[in-house]
């Protein structure tokens, strides 16, 4: 590719660090514990539930973007939105506000060479479909039957359908997508009567591509889990000098340094590196990029436990955890699904960190309960951290870890094979072309 084409992924990489710096200055914890003196319970509570509220409406930014709006106008008023909120809130957030405000300059700087697509419409519709149809010919044997393949009606359909390669697994999908003799399946020109009642071919293939990652999906989910350390920090000695203190907020962007650190030094140092000493493949697979996240989520977790005022090291950590766990996790999702649900990745990635914050408070509020009994005191309650046995919880966490660990290991690692071959055709399955339906409209007598 070209310098020019490179220019609206580097505004788009631009406009994307300046609001995720943006967003790592703000955190709840310390306006909760100062302003409305919370225990440590209830902060954890109220910011989990707000960061699971937040992840989980990225399920909408896709529904509106593929189907209303296009991914740039969705863009756009996000973050227009978000500095009109900022601008409103006032107090105390004007460094977040100036680079909000940046990044949206920024982000309209390339707004010439951007290629915006029209809305065709949302995923969760195609998914709601296929569902309903396969239901609804649930009786019927897919074996020896003609499927509903219908012509692309564009380049870019073509180009993506040919992407799409069929699979042997879910194969109850497959119903949805079955021609019987109905009058209620075609019309004259060979196309579905009825969305509800016949499916295409690749409105099933996207369904299952869906499917297909759920099992790495959960696998994510332990990972993310978030914990007390910001907590913590607000505990801890911060002063560097007589005269400034590091905000507790400020942490947060250890592990983005970490995490941008290690990209780097992954793609420029050791692939050039390795691509010259060895003869294999420099890059690492994505099965041991992952392996290495969970890991590495169980060593922060140790680490936490072990030395709990040693913050800056498990927040090191956390972000190479990042680096290796979710990084690969959201590639192995981009990489898995076809052109048009790429959005629908990024919105099932966020959903696990949603998911992630609320399994996150359910087991602070499960292991407060289980260790206060008979009037113990618990492990994670009070407002003093330092009377607390944080490092019991940790140790929780990294036994949950190390069960992830096995399900990766003996179930979902199976899934990160990536399908290479590029044959839509099964010998098992007979897909309906273009002439062949013009040739049973013209067979058919039963209209």
């Amino acid at each position: 590719m070209s310098e020019h084409s490179h220019r609206p992924l580097h505004l788009l990489l631009h406009q994307d660090r300046q609001r995720r710096v943006e967003i790592r200055q703000i955190h709840h914890c310390v306006p909760a514990l100062s302003n409305y003196n919370l225990s440590g319970v209830c902060v954890v509570n109220v910011v989990q539930i707000w960061n699971g509220i937040s992840n989980i409406f990225s399920i909408v930014g896709p529904f509106i973007s593929d189907t209303y709006l296009g991914r740039f106008r969705t863009l756009l008023f996000g973050g227009i939105s978000s500095l009109l909120t900022f601008v409103y809130i006032q107090t105390n957030f004007a460094i977040p506000s100036c680079c909000l405000a940046f990044s949206i300059v920024i982000f309209l700087l390339g707004r010439h060479t951007y290629i915006c697509k029209k809305p065709q419409g949302s995923i969760f519709s195609d998914i709601a479909k296929v569902i309903v149809a396969a239901f609804r010919k649930c009786n019927v044997q897919a074996s020896g039957r003609t499927f509903y393949n219908p012509a692309s009606t564009s380049e870019e359909e073509e180009l993506e359908n040919k992407e799409i390669v069929w699979k042997e697994r879910f194969q109850f999908l497959d119903k949805a997508a079955i021609i019987i003799a109905d009058p209620r399946e075609l019309n004259e020109q060979g196309m579905a009567r009825n969305a509800w009642r016949l499916c295409s071919l690749q409105q099933v293939e996207h369904f299952k591509c869906l499917l297909g990652i759920l099992p790495v999906w959960v696998t994510g989910i332990c990972c993310f889990i978030v914990h007390f350390w910001v907590l913590q920090l607000v505990q801890t000695d911060r002063s560097i000098g007589p005269h400034f203190k590091v905000p507790p907020g400020w942490m947060n962007l250890i592990s983005m340094i970490a995490l941008s650190s290690w990209i780097f030094i992954y793609e420029c140092v050791y692939i050039p590196l390795v691509g010259k000493l060895s003869i294999k493949a420099p890059r690492l697979a994505r099965k041991q990029r992952i392996r290495i996240g969970i890991l590495l989520s169980i060593l922060c977790m140790l680490v936490a436990a072990i030395v709990k005022k040693k913050r800056r090291d498990s927040a090191l950590k956390h972000g190479l955890n990042e680096a290796f766990a979710a990084v690969s996790i959201m590639e192995f999702f981009t990489l898995k699904m076809p052109e048009s649900m790429r959005t629908v990745a990024g919105a099932v990635f966020f959903l696990s960190l949603s998911i992630a914050n609320y399994m996150g408070s359910l087991i602070v509020n499960i292991v407060h309960k289980i260790t206060s009994i008979n009037g113990k005191t618990s492990w994670i309650g009070g407002h003093d951290l330092n009377q607390s046995r944080l490092d019991c919880y940790y140790y929780v966490i990294a036994a949950m870890g190390g069960l992830n660990f096995i399900y990766f290991n003996l179930f979902a690692c199976r899934y990160c094979a990536m399908t290479t071959s590029k044959q839509r055709h099964n010998k098992s399955i007979q897909m309906l072309s273009e002439n062949e339906l013009n040739q049973m409209m013209r067979r058919r007598s039963w209209i």
